[in-house]
């Protein structure tokens, strides 16, 4: 009882708050007016675009069998260290990054490994989980259309440094369970990639200055790629946490409560990760005091500067993992 879901109408394109109650149950927009509708002229070109949404996301990718094996693997509490090194070397690209960050600077120890045992050992579990999030999530953001050249690698690299950060984080907050963090902050921003997809390739129509514009494109992706990313996650069936943190991460003061310290670590972490160069421009949400403020009392706008100088470091070999793909 009163627990809210998010749900994406595919008929209206809205998005709405579900609320059970004892009464019934209660339908309001995800978001105050103005509402998307209202946003969307009738005959325009975003109104093709959305009506060709659902047909990319049925046509993206699936994600790679062994990174789902080894998500799963994880998540079974007899699983060892034996047991993934097993199951990662049936993958040659997860092989070569869970040992190339095992033996990046940040992890290693005197000696560089070639062992998966070992390196699964090094790295530990969530690290694991991490380097198979990014090998399953890579796929989305390769397109071979030119138009993607100067915006697919900025999507990517900030959604790693994103997800990074969040955990960095999440780890100096209370109160916020940390194996869904890295996955929540990853896809955050996923109706990007999934929109340029229907502008370009789906949408049948003349896109005019979407095509020609970047400045237009990026600003278009900013207003938009929330709708987009609810859709996915959606499709995908992700826990609620990570539709919520999805969708409210441009507006985190408009989430409900029960998930407004979600939306405001990945809005925090995205604001970050723009201001130290991982992102495409457009929007950039520079009052990251506030939201230190508004994400935890226990952090103070003192603490910003010291997780960005010491991010650093430790987003670097996940950076490299993101580049190498």
């Amino acid at each position: 009882m009163g627990a809210a879901q998010l749900f994406s109408c595919r008929s209206c394109q809205e998005a709405f708050l579900v609320t059970h109650l004892r009464a019934g149950v209660a339908v309001e927009p995800a978001l105050p007016p103005p509402l998307l509708s209202s946003r969307i002229a009738p005959g325009s070109v975003m109104e093709g675009v959305f009506a060709s949404l659902d047909l990319s996301i049925e046509q993206l990718p699936t994600i790679p069998v062994v990174p789902q094996r080894v998500l799963s693997a994880i998540h079974d509490p007899l699983t060892t260290s034996e047991d993934l090194a097993r199951i990662i070397n049936e993958d040659a690209t997860l092989s070569l990054r869970v040992l190339k960050l095992a033996n990046s600077v940040f992890f290693s120890g005197r000696q560089s490994i070639s062992d998966m045992k070992i390196a699964c050992a090094r790295l530990g579990m969530r690290n694991i989980a991490n380097i198979a999030n990014v090998v399953a999530q890579a796929h989305l953001y390769r397109r071979a259309n030119p138009i993607f050249s100067d915006i697919m690698p900025g999507l990517w690299s900030h959604a790693v440094a994103t997800a990074r950060l969040a955990e960095i984080l999440a780890a100096s907050a209370k109160g916020l369970p940390s194996k869904t963090i890295f996955l929540m902050a990853l896809v955050h921003d996923i109706g990007k990639p999934v929109l340029l997809d229907a502008i370009v390739h789906r949408y049948q129509g003349r896109a005019g200055r979407l095509k020609e514009d970047p400045d237009l494109l990026v600003r278009i992706l900013e207003e938009f790629s929330p709708y987009a990313g609810l859709r996915v996650t959606q499709h995908w069936n992700m826990p609620q946490e990570i539709r919520f943190a999805t969708f409210y991460s441009q507006a985190p003061g408009a989430a409900p409560v029960i998930y407004r310290r979600y939306a405001l670590l990945i809005a925090l972490a995205s604001g970050i990760a723009d201001i130290s160069g991982h992102g495409i421009g457009g929007k950039i949400n520079t009052n990251l005091d506030q939201l230190v403020v508004d994400f935890a009392s226990e952090l103070t706008p003192g603490d910003l500067d010291r997780v960005m100088t010491e991010a650093g470091p430790q987003i670097a070999p996940y950076l490299e993992l993101a580049d190498a793909m």
